[in-house]
């Protein structure tokens, strides 16, 4: 999948609803193959993760 660039982006609240959307919206438009994912509730961070390797989304580095 080519992307715009190869920065890493980072997407602070990651576990909340709009950072999981902004994830998702990021690897969908190919802006970049590197994420970073961040927020202080692991729980729902580690969902977040989970749903994004479920989508399958090639060449996206989580």
């Amino acid at each position: 999948m080519a992307t715009l660039t190869d920065e890493k982006l980072v997407i602070v609240g990651a576990a909340g609803m709009i950072g999981s959307n902004m994830a998702q919206t990021a690897a969908m438009m190919g802006l970049t193959s590197q994420i970073c994912l961040y927020d202080t509730y692991a729980p729902g961070l580690e969902g977040v993760a989970e749903e994004m390797y479920h989508c399958g989304f090639e060449g996206v580095n989580l």
